[in-house]
């Protein structure tokens, strides 16, 4: 009797959230996986953790590969991954695994391919500021992980970044994201190396009337 009310909560539960194809919509858009500067989306809040404060309280699962080796987060070959939004609150926030950091893999793929790439990611972003005008998000990214199988080389990585972003009013939006370490070892030979500097990226978004306008450094 308490398995069966036990499995009817947990029924309840989940039919009681509602359902987000926002990973797949925003692809296939052939907009990036996280974020756009157009597309009002949940998944807005990589781009700019401010989101948070816009996003409904729901849970996510995204069912697929994970990826260590290599970028997989595609149409065709979904990455795992899922968390917990708890959004429009006073303080909102969200607890994400999983999530890829395309720069992080950018700056990697352009050294070696062969690289691990971030994977098991950690993701943890909050709100401040919820009812004003001017509302403010920061996020933390933090992933580690090995792989001694392929090939007998012994590979192993770690990143970690700080994003931080604002809603000014209604029309602009400022982020950015800064790495704190990038760091990966064993691609080709077990002697190879990768450390990536302290990286900065920072942009804007500004909502017209008719159209966006928007930079990203």
């Amino acid at each position: 009797m308490v398995i069966r009310i036990w499995l009817l909560a947990t029924v309840l539960f989940f039919t009681t959230i509602e359902s987000y194809a926002s990973k797949s919509r925003l692809e296939a858009l052939g907009q990036d996986s996280n974020g756009s500067f157009f597309i009002k989306d949940e998944r807005n809040i990589f781009l700019n953790p401010a989101n948070i404060h816009k996003v409904d309280r729901y849970l996510s699962f995204e069912w697929g590969a994970s990826g260590s080796a290599e970028k997989v987060d595609s149409l065709g070959t979904p990455k795992a991954e899922g968390g917990w939004y708890n959004g429009k609150d006073g303080m909102p926030f969200a607890v994400y695994l999983g999530n890829e950091n395309s720069e992080a893999i950018a700056f990697r793929n352009h050294s070696s391919n062969s690289f691990l790439k971030p994977d098991n990611t950690f993701d943890f972003i909050w709100g401040m500021g919820a009812g004003n005008e001017n509302r403010w998000g920061m996020g933390v990214t933090y992933s580690k992980n090995k792989d001694d199988v392929t090939n007998n080389i012994e590979r192993s990585e770690m990143f970690a970044a700080l994003q931080a972003g604002a809603l000014i009013g209604e029309n602009w939006e400022v982020f950015g994201q800064f790495h704190l370490v990038d760091e990966a070892d064993g691609a080709s030979a077990d002697d190879d190396e990768y450390k990536g500097g302290l990286g900065l990226s920072i942009g804007t978004i500004y909502k017209g009337e008719q159209y966006n306008y928007y930079g990203m450094k």
